[in-house]
């Protein structure tokens, strides 16, 4: 079950056709538009042959208050249908191309209102509004997303140039004494003294849970109230920046400038919006250890290659490359127009052909195709997967993705760059993912 808040906040951009947006504090509010005669295209202003679609689910909402802090749509009407007991739709803030605060209560299963037009940011500046936005330090940021509000966030923090400052790994994969960090000073005086400042200096805010690691930190910070008028959470994280450089200076004797901080530049984080979020963040932490050692372990298994020719394409790739050269390999796609006895029979073929040692190749689009390359995986069987997102600089695999990685079971191919953007598979790439996986596996 979810946890209720009382105050979610919504955010609406620019809509794209079959796209979801969540509110976040898990208390997820889906919203969707769809052009009355059944087309894609996107809405244009002036036209109002076209719907938002605007739900609850995973629980229903007894009361719920949606506060819009930033909306840009290219609809002059529109109508929001709202499935939940009682939902109060109100701006908290008006948003400068807005003239005036609405409100909406909608009560019962299904009604609908009528939203204003809403000017988009060009049209706002060509009219001389002033159109004020956050700018944030980040490396990674949800362009949407205000970070002047409440919300819960893992924050990860590098040291420059990756240099192993705040700690050594010490352990073993097989022993009595699993894989952990021993601190530096350094990196004790950052968990003792420096993390505990955040709550001190904004008392809204609390540190949930810290994980050091020799060349960088991850931390789950929950913002429990608005942050204040000007202020954000690149604010925060650059406040407890200074203070961990003025104990890296002070032990380093570092006493005359010019002086280069402890962290690279910006940061990266990750918002809390889905059930099970916290759960795989806190056993991420804890997993760090454990992870770091058989990536120093394996090294090769985790090193992102690129301008990899493979099957006619320039790719990247993470994982082990000689999955490519077993001759035993089967591509595992699940088309819409088989029946459960095909897909049944497809699948005891897929499995068997992995219990074998072969490999089996899929984008893993589809349900089904999950459910294979899952049990694949459950299995210890090799498996190489398209992926329809490139690699970021220091990317590893999650969960037991990257367990199967380090076993040597796992080769994640991808023919595209990599993006930060939320974006949905094209069918576009399905079919082109799909030939790939042909090509690979000698079956086109």
């Amino acid at each position: 079950m979810f946890i209720p808040f009382t105050n979610p906040t919504l955010i609406i951009k620019q809509l794209q056709p079959s796209v979801d947006f969540a509110v976040r504090d898990q208390q997820e509010i889906i919203l969707r538009y769809r052009k009355e005669n059944g087309g894609n295209a996107l809405p244009k202003i002036g036209q109002n042959r076209h719907s938002l679609f605007l739900h609850a689910r995973h629980c229903p909402i007894p009361s719920a208050t949606v506060h819009v802090s930033s909306a840009t749509v290219h609809v002059t009407s529109a109508t929001v249908h709202v499935s939940s007991a009682t939902v109060h739709v109100s701006f908290a803030d008006v948003p400068p191309p807005l003239k005036k605060k609405p409100h909406f209560i909608l009560h019962l299963n299904s009604f609908s209102l009528s939203l204003p037009h809403i000017l988009t940011r060009e049209e706002a500046i060509t009219a001389g509004i002033d159109v004020h936005e956050i700018q944030h330090s980040m490396k990674r940021r949800t362009p949407w997303h205000d970070y002047s509000r409440k919300g819960t966030y893992m924050l990860t923090l590098v040291v420059r140039e990756r240099m192993p400052l705040l700690g050594t790994l010490s352990g073993c994969m097989e022993g009595d004494i699993p894989p952990y960090v021993v601190l530096s000073a350094l990196g004790n005086a950052i968990a003792q003294e420096e993390q505990k400042k955040i709550n001190r200096y904004y008392p809204q805010i609390e540190v949930w849970k810290l994980c050091i690691m020799p060349d960088h930190l991850h931390m789950i910070v929950r913002v429990n109230e608005d942050i204040g008028e000007g202020k954000h959470l690149g604010k925060v994280v650059a406040g407890f920046k200074s203070g961990c450089n003025t104990v890296y200076w002070r032990l380093f004797n570092m006493n005359e400038p010019p002086r280069e901080g402890l962290f690279e530049e910006g940061y990266c984080d990750k918002i809390l919006l889905h059930e099970g979020q916290l759960d795989n963040w806190k056993h991420y932490l804890d997993d760090n250890p454990r992870r770091l050692m058989m990536k120093r372990q394996n090294p090769e298994l985790f090193t992102i290659l690129t301008g990899m020719e493979i099957a006619d394409e320039q790719c990247q790739m993470v994982g082990n490359r000689f999955l490519l050269n077993i001759p035993d390999k089967m591509a595992v796609i699940v088309h819409r127009r088989y029946t459960d006895d095909e897909n049944a029979r497809l699948r005891d073929k897929w499995l068997a052909c992995g219990e074998r040692g072969g490999v089996l190749v899929s984008a893993a689009i589809s349900p089904r195709e999950k459910e294979v390359l899952r049990e694949a995986m459950n299995r210890g069987y090799n498996i190489i997967l398209l992926r329809e997102n490139g690699f970021p600089k220091l990317y590893k695999p999650s969960g037991e993705a990257f367990n199967a990685c380090a076993a040597g079971l796992l080769l994640q191919i991808s023919p595209y760059e990599f993006h930060y953007e939320r974006r949905v598979i094209t069918r576009a790439q399905c079919l082109h993912l799909n030939a790939m996986a042909e090509k690979i596996a000698g079956e086109i």
